[in-house]
């Protein structure tokens, strides 16, 4: 959560607004409701797979469009390339949290995203034994603005939780492939089963992001199911 808070805070300043998804991780969904008005920063929740909807809620002056191209929990998967689009022809910066699908399915900054965030202490480091988060861009200027942001609020990584992180992102491009192919099968299972009414998984045929994530992500649908 420091890399989130951190980078938008930095970010952000009072009597800007943000158009977030409407399903994103709790607590940020918690930052945005109850600690940015504090700040004096307004947050619009839209479903961001709906392109019109996001088209008109751009038409009111947006600092930041904030995702998850893979939500938490509800497993939206959106058209990052196509909201990016919309958000910069409306003068936005995009900030993505990419934890979900890792940089190893997908990466946020090849299709124009301004800012992405990991979770480093889930698929990242791997292993359950360390916590951290990264934030990373391709512009030099609003990475310079992150850091000082960093090192103004104090959210800065250990270094031995930092070796820890490293050393799993050595076997990532191991453990996504098993991931995937787990989270499919068990996702074909449940989807056939007489007993189970419904089930999200982005590698479904009948999924509402299936296709999507078939011309977006590069090598299967991510370990998560719902």
């Amino acid at each position: 959560m420091a890399a989130i808070t951190q980078t938008l805070l930095t970010l952000l300043e009072s009597g800007d607004r943000v158009l977030c998804h409407r399903s994103v991780y709790d607590w940020t969904d918690t930052f945005f409701r109850e600690e940015a008005p504090r700040f004096g920063i307004t947050t619009a929740q839209v479903d961001l797979r709906d392109l019109t909807a996001v088209d008109k809620a751009l038409q009111t002056p947006t600092k930041l469009v904030y995702f998850e191209p893979l939500s938490n929990p509800g497993l939206d998967l959106i058209d990052v390339p196509a909201v990016v689009e919309l958000a910069h022809d409306a003068g936005a910066v995009v900030v993505v949290d990419n934890t979900f699908l890792t940089p190893y399915l997908f990466k946020p900054l090849r299709v124009g995203a301004d800012v992405v965030i990991h979770t480093a202490t889930k698929y990242l480091s791997g292993h359950g034994d360390a916590m951290g988060g990264i934030a990373i861009s391709n512009d030099q200027a609003l990475m310079d603005r992150i850091r000082r942001g960093r090192n103004i609020y104090g959210g800065v990584i250990s270094p031995f939780n930092a070796f820890l992180i490293m050393r799993g992102i050595g076997s990532l491009h191991v453990r996504m492939p098993a991931h995937c192919a787990n989270a499919l099968q068990v996702a074909e299972f449940l989807h056939d089963h007489p007993q189970v009414a419904d089930v999200r998984y982005p590698g479904l045929p009948d999924d509402h992001g299936h296709g999507v994530a078939t011309r977006l992500l590069q090598a299967g649908y991510g370990g998560m199911l719902g």
